[in-house]
């Protein structure tokens, strides 16, 4: 009689299961591109410019990379790179930053 009330408990516990790996999976795909974390310090994609250097400071290098014209304006689109030297092996950020906002965060995992 057990054997059947688990067996019966068993298809949802499976999809629970499934349902949480999908989302844990979907966490590290966003902290992956969109997070900067260095000096117990963190910064996401959608976050302003202003909080960025506040938290971090100046880049080690800026690139104006183009425009983006919205409705009558263009607004400056530029990349920002930031080493974070708190691992065994420094981490490098490109953040690109359109207008005042920052638009999307990369690292590169081996930098030299």
């Amino acid at each position: 009689m057990s054997f059947m009330r688990f067996r019966a408990f068993r298809p949802g516990f499976l999809s629970c299961l499934l349902l949480a790996g999908l989302i844990f999976t979907a966490g590290i795909a966003y902290a992956g591109s969109g997070v900067m974390m260095c000096s117990r310090k963190i910064i996401n994609a959608g976050d302003s410019k202003y909080l960025l250097i506040s938290r971090f400071g100046q880049p080690d290098s800026k690139e104006f990379t183009g425009t983006v014209q919205r409705g009558n304006e263009c607004i400056k689109v530029e990349e920002w790179v930031y080493i974070c030297h708190d691992h065994a092996k420094p981490k490098m950020y490109v953040i690109r930053i359109i207008g005042t906002t920052i638009d999307s965060i990369y690292w590169q995992p081996d930098v030299q």
